[in-house]
Formats: C-alpha cells, sequence, structure tokens
C-alpha cells in the first residue's frame, strides 16, 4: 500500500513463457512486460545456449485480466543478447538492457503491445537494471568487471563480504544541444567508486541496480544486505 511502511503480499503470476524472469516492467495493475534472460531455465540447452553468445532471449507482455486459465503472455521482443533491465520511458517508449552486448534497445509499444526496434543505445559496459528519473534520463548499474562479479556470486554463497567497483551511468534524452549534433542520447559516467580503496565509504558486492531521486543516487546488489544512498546534487 503507498505511504505504507509494509509491503502486502497480493497475488502470484505463473505463465510457461516466463521461464527466466529477471526484470519487470508494470504498465497496469493486470499488465507488464518481463525479460527473460536465458531461453531455457535449466538443463543443457541453459548451460550450453549462454545469451552472451546467442541471441536467443526475449521480453514477454503479460495480462492477467479476463483470463481463465490465469496470466496470459505473448513475446514483445525476441532475439535479444541477455536482456536484463526493462523500464517505461515517455509515452510509449520502453527501455530494455541488453548486458551481454553492452545496449539499450529503445522499444516502441504498439498497439498489439509488441514491442517494435526504434534505435540501439551503445553504452559499451555492461549494464544491469534500467530506472528513468523525472526528467527522463535512463539510469543503470555497470558491472565494472566481470570476472570479479562472478567471484562475488561465489563468495555471497559462502557469506564472504569482496568489496567491488561501484559504477553508475546516465544516458541523457533527446533535447536540442544534443539533436545540434545529430544525436538523440548522450551517455556519460555519472559515479565510480573503485572499492578496493574506497572514496565514498560504500561497501558493497557489485551494485545492480541504481536509482536517481530528488539529487541523490541509491545503489543496492543482489550479494549485499544493505542500500548505499549518495548525495550527487542536480546532475
Amino acid at each position: 500500500m503507498l505511504g505504507s511502511d509494509v509491503l502486502t503480499w497480493r497475488e502470484t503470476f505463473r505463465n510457461k513463457d516466463v521461464h527466466t524472469p529477471n526484470n519487470v516492467a508494470a504498465i497496469s495493475h493486470t499488465e507488464f512486460y518481463v525479460t527473460n534472460d536465458h531461453y531455457a531455465p535449466t538443463g543443457f540447452i541453459r548451460k550450453h545456449l549462454h545469451p552472451m553468445l546467442f541471441p536467443t532471449s526475449n521480453v514477454q507482455y503479460c495480462n492477467t485480466e479476463g483470463t481463465i486459465s490465469g496470466t496470459h503472455c505473448y513475446t514483445a521482443a525476441d532475439g535479444l543478447n541477455y536482456p536484463n533491465g526493462i523500464t517505461k520511458g515517455p509515452g510509449r517508449t520502453f527501455y530494455v538492457s541488453s548486458s551481454a552486448k553492452g545496449l539499450i534497445y529503445v522499444m516502441s509499444q504498439a498497439v498489439d503491445n509488441r514491442f517494435l526496434l526504434v534505435e540501439t543505445i551503445k553504452v559499451g559496459k555492461i549494464i544491469d537494471n534500467l530506472h528513468v528519473d523525472e526528467q527522463g534520463h535512463i539510469y543503470a548499474a555497470v558491472i565494472t568487471k566481470l570476472k570479479a562479479f562472478q567471484e562475488s556470486t561465489k563468495d555471497a554463497i559462502h557469506r564472504r563480504t569482496v568489496v567491488q567497483p561501484v559504477q553508475a551511468i546516465r544516458v541523457s534524452n533527446h533535447s536540442a544541444v544534443l539533436e545540434s549534433f545529430g544525436l538523440n542520447y548522450k551517455v556519460e559516467d555519472v559515479f565510480f567508486d573503485p572499492g578496493e580503496t574506497s572514496v565514498t565509504n560504500i561497501r558493497m558486492q557489485t551494485a545492480t541496480n541504481v536509482q536517481f531521486y530528488k539529487g541523490k543516487l541509491y545503489f543496492t546488489s543482489c550479494f549485499s544486505d544493505s542500500l548505499a544512498i549518495c548525495n550527487v546534487g542536480e546532475l
């Protein structure tokens, strides 16, 4: 409930086409998009048809309204390399991150709720989840060192805390200045902490989520039990 400090479970959605869910973007009380980051949940295919190498993953559109057998889903976009984060932009625009390729797919929502690829933003870094601020700018957490991230997984299993670098980027949207240079989007680093010799006292095992709100960056990690809040002012 909004304004409350308590989260209350209300419902569980299940569908056979949502087999490796990573991130969700809700568009109404009954509709949402979800990224499948792998082609298969388990087994030989998951192990050998890795989405970092093969464009075999997808985004599903799901609707729970008016269905007898539960959640109805179908493919909104496919042929993607490791689709990770997804978030809604202005109008009918959605952004989907490709962790494997260091890209952000700019998608337009068609009348049948399938996605049409409008543009591809080259980030050149391994990015995780995406968020859009009040100005329409996209923020993404960066996995700066893939090997260190993989080691963090092992460390988390064994309950060890190994601090890794924390980085965030911002992708500025359309503006008159950008258009004067023939650009639609501008990618820039907005935060970096090296981890080994922390300059901001962030004790975190690779941030996988970042959001900007009212002069602050909020970082979370799938391997840490804390939230990092950084005062950065107006970016």
